[in-house]
């Protein structure tokens, strides 16, 4: 469970307004909190409430060593840090910060994020003055977003170190209303797996090729793929943005959409 001196630094999301800067530090760091650091990122992942510990617009979030994930009305905020080698035996390394975000185009205003699956560890948050502290804030094993798109819902949790993200397209909704749009990135692409490609600065993040299913009599698998948007001759440089194509299914009952989002491997 994260330190209440970890937990601590989330405060300084301060700068929630800016999210397509990138920045490096020269952060000096001993073995022992190397140490700390590599156990805190095999840590299993937590979705944790905000109780007025963050800025009003993040509702939820999850931190680790290596990432914080931001989850608002709007969309989700990913901060990023890597650390670089030094570039001489008498030099520090320095850390690497990337933030960028995954907004939900034309997405229901009055979306309601709830937590699902409480989980036994609680947070407690001491920086400040003591008004300002916080006891036993609840963590929970995921999200769900209630109605991101008319008759759509979006959950997340977490998979192993990994992201998993499944939309739950109810009866009479559509899944092309789906689309999510990357700002702060380079590029988005497709592999010949089926994959979706997000190019950052810090490199290739991947996206698995989404599992499309239905639950009749049994597990029916529906054929479907990664769809990009304005992929090509972007107007606006770093907005990148992407839907799904899904083949016919029976549409009386519910559909669900579900790639992962894979970070254990990129992040190390």
């Amino acid at each position: 469970m994260p330190t209440k001196r970890g937990l601590g630094l989330t405060v300084l999301f301060l700068f929630f307004g800016l999210l397509l800067a990138v920045s490096s530090a020269a952060i000096p760091e001993t073995a022992n909190q190397q140490k700390t650091l590599h156990s805190y990122g095999e840590l299993p992942l937590y979705f944790v409430e905000n109780q007025g510990q963050l800025d009003a617009k993040v509702q939820f979030y999850v931190k680790t060593a290596a990432q914080t994930l931001y989850f608002t009305d709007e969309g989700i905020v990913f901060d990023l840090l890597r650390q670089t080698a030094p570039a001489t035996a008498d030099a520090q390394a320095k850390n690497e910060r990337l933030v960028f975000n995954l907004g939900f185009e034309k997405a229901d205003k009055q979306v309601t994020i709830k937590g699902i699956e409480r989980q036994a560890a609680a947070i407690n948050y001491f920086v400040g003055p003591q008004s300002n502290w916080k006891t036993d804030i609840p963590t929970y094993k995921g999200i769900i977003y209630k109605e991101v798109y008319p008759g759509i819902d979006l959950k997340i949790f977490g998979n192993g170190q990994d992201i998993e993200y499944e939309f739950i397209v109810n009866p009479g909704a559509n899944p092309n209303d789906i689309l999510l749009t990357y700002r702060g990135i380079k590029g988005l692409a497709t592999s010949d797996k089926g994959e979706l490609l997000i190019n950052t600065s810090f490199g290739e993040l991947k996206e698995t090729r989404p599992y499309i299913y239905q639950t009749i009599a049994g597990v029916k698998e529906v054929a479907g793929s990664f769809v990009l948007h304005n992929a090509v001759n972007n107007s606006q440089p770093g907005k990148f943005s992407y839907g799904f194509q899904v083949a016919s299914y029976n549409t009386t009952y519910p559909l669900i959409i579900d790639p992962t989002l894979s970070y254990s491997t990129y992040l190390g």
